[in-house]
């Protein structure tokens, strides 16, 4: 077995673990509004957790401050896109997990690649208010992030990922008319890149 095959192996084998693991819930706020106050309700959530990403980079640009004539050498840089389907379990925070699709613009030196990135996301969560039931919420919104990462070979790469978004939703059998959830995610994760 290669060890391209191992680290992949290996990677699935604990962000599965994790998924299994991982279990969140959002307590907050009260199931009844107060006479003059307002029927919406908002809150911030941040979250930790593992992601895994499946995409094609291309790169648009080379020897953008360095000059290389060798094609392989490992000084030579580039400017780079990629699109991305990417799975995150949180263990960290409210949110469950999300997935979705990426573009990522960015930045690459000696392996080394910093990007900033934005695509559209779909989120779990439970939600559940005092005296009322647990609800669990599915719901989907653009997003934005920035992210570093480093390659392992040609083509794996771990990640640092943030994502920024915002997101909102109608609660059962309850005061609020909406809730709004802001969400500031970080992941660490592995990335194949074809």
């Amino acid at each position: 077995m290669s060890k391209k095959l191992k680290i992949l192996l290996l990677t699935t084998a604990i962000y599965t673990s994790l998924s299994t693991a991982s279990f969140a819930a959002i307590g907050g706020g009260s199931s009844t509004v107060p006479t003059g106050q307002s029927p919406y309700k908002s809150f911030s959530e941040s979250a930790v957790g593992a992601g895994l990403s499946v995409g094609v980079r291309f790169n648009l640009a080379e020897d953008v401050f360095t000059d290389s004539e060798d094609k392989d050498s490992k000084t030579k840089d580039h400017i780079f896109t990629e699109i991305e389907a990417f799975g995150n379990q949180f263990f960290s925070g409210e949110i469950k997990q999300n997935f979705g699709g990426r573009l990522n613009l960015g930045y690459e030196i000696k392996g080394i690649r910093i990007y900033g990135s934005g695509g559209y996301v779909s989120s779990s969560i439970d939600y559940q208010e005092a005296g009322n039931t647990k609800q669990s919420v599915n719901a989907s919104a653009p997003f934005f992030g920035i992210g570093l990462g480093y390659d392992i070979t040609k083509n794996i790469g771990i990640r640092l990922n943030s994502m920024f978004y915002n997101f909102d939703f109608t609660p059962k059998n309850s005061g609020y008319k909406s809730v709004e959830v802001d969400v500031s995610a970080v992941t660490l994760g592995l990335a194949v890149h074809f």
